[in-house]
């Protein structure tokens, strides 16, 4: 059995990513464990408590980085933990890198082809390294998107401070 811990089931960015995941572990004759934190540290606590319980081989954690601490009791026990973006060091700690520059980039120049000149980003929670990873490749992006003689604005908008 293979963990998959997440912020927030109800985040469009996790039904596609869980699926991928699920469609890999049944190849490799595996199932799945999903844990959802709701971005609150003790059910972080219950989703490890029960990954540990269910002897999980491996952990895929998606929550971003802000449960570091309570991580340590799977490190602990020798189980394998890859991160989405940026992983904390230690043994059996693996990340996979997301480049947002590529993304942007191809929002933004997809978004001025069609004429648009006034973009808003979403932010994402203040303090957290992807959003802080997002926000710079899109400034960067526009940058270079823009033609001399149109002008394009980019609106900063944050959330869930």
């Amino acid at each position: 059995m293979i963990g998959v811990i997440i912020s927030d089931i109800t985040n469009p960015f996790f039904p596609e990513l869980i699926q991928s995941f699920e469609e890999e572990a049944i190849d490799s004759n595996y199932e799945i464990l999903i844990g959802s934190t709701a971005y609150d540290s003790r059910r972080m606590e219950i989703c490890i408590e029960r990954m540990l319980q269910r002897k999980v081989e491996g952990v895929a954690v998606m929550t971003f980085g802000i449960e570091e601490p309570q991580l340590d009791r799977l490190s602990a026990q020798n189980i394998p933990l890859v991160f989405i973006d940026v992983a904390p060091k230690g043994r059996a700690i693996s990340a996979i890198r997301v480049d947002y520059g590529a993304g942007i980039r191809e929002a933004i120049e997809h978004l001025v082809t069609l004429g648009h000149r006034r973009l808003a980003f979403i932010a994402g929670p203040k303090g957290l390294h992807s959003a802080k990873s997002r926000k710079e490749a899109g400034e960067l992006h526009l940058e270079f998107s823009q033609p001399t003689n149109q002008p394009i604005r980019l609106s900063l908008v944050r959330f869930r401070q």
